[in-house]
């Protein structure tokens, strides 16, 4: 299976970041491969829109187990739960997908992609 691995990618009408993005595709988001050339690959997302990303923004990995959806607009992701001395290692955009380990009152912990 192949997923967005960043918070959010441009999806372009051609293999170049200067082109014209045609939509945008975000982190855990499964997408079908429908092209390669070089460091581009060109995309299919469930809802039928297709761009080129730049094949950083891919991870290829086993199919996500069960997974809870984000329902705020902007979801700091922390190495650790004392959030003071540490900056977000990621913010996750709304509808993202992630899996929830341990859940609390205030905090959840959950497994990025990468694992």
């Amino acid at each position: 299976m192949l997923y967005i691995q960043v918070p959010v990618t441009n999806m372009h009408r051609f293999p170049e970041s200067t082109g014209e993005v045609v939509s945008q595709a975000i982190y855990s988001e499964e997408v079908s491969l429908l092209e390669k050339n070089g460091e581009w690959s060109k995309i299919m997302t469930d809802d039928g829109y297709s761009g080129w990303v730049k094949n950083t923004s891919l991870l290829e990995r086993d199919p996500l187990p069960p997974c809870q959806r984000l329902g705020s607009c902007f979801n700091h992701i922390y190495r650790v739960a004392d959030t003071t001395p540490h900056p977000p290692l990621l913010t996750l955009p709304f509808n993202s997908r992630i899996e929830v380990e341990i859940s609390s009152t205030r905090w959840l912990k959950a497994k990025l992609l990468d694992g």
